[in-house]
């Protein structure tokens, strides 16, 4: 290799590269208008969450 691109440096780069790319598509994800379009689902309390630690599938 040349002087001064070492293999740490180059991953170093690649995953600064990848890391800029994923914000940026990141930040083209659309959000919705208003929060009565987006739900996450009906949530469990702690008390049903522990007595079924393990899901049923």
């Amino acid at each position: 290799m040349p002087a001064g691109l070492t293999r740490e440096r180059v991953g170093f780069f690649t995953d600064a590269v990848f890391a800029i790319a994923m914000t940026l598509l990141v930040i083209e994800i659309p959000r919705p208008e208003s929060s009565s379009e987006f739900g996450v689902g009906h949530g469990v309390d702690r008390a049903a969450a522990s007595r079924n630690p393990i899901p049923l599938i």
